[in-house]
């Protein structure tokens, strides 16, 4: 799937991750769990619809390259959020 239109990022990433952990996740549930409104999903709130929807979400501030490539190698894709 590719991003439908410019405001949909972080369904697209979530989308993306569940596939490479061989899920078989369904776009169009995944964009309404994120809650999009006129400027695209609000990351907060998002994080807290998937939770709620059973998805496992980690959140993890001040990521270092270091950590990234070992989450990376470790097979734990990451999406990251730029303030």
């Amino acid at each position: 799937t590719r991003q439908p239109h410019s405001l949909a990022c972080l369904p697209t990433c979530v989308w993306a991750v569940l596939k490479f952990l061989e899920r078989e996740p369904d776009y169009e549930e995944i964009e309404e769990l994120c809650l999009p409104g006129p400027f695209g999903a609000l990351q907060y709130v998002a994080l807290q619809s998937l939770r709620e929807a059973g998805y496992e979400v980690d959140e993890v501030d001040d990521l270092e390259v270091v950590d990234i490539e070992r989450s990376v190698s470790e097979g734990r894709p990451l999406i990251v959020s730029l303030p």
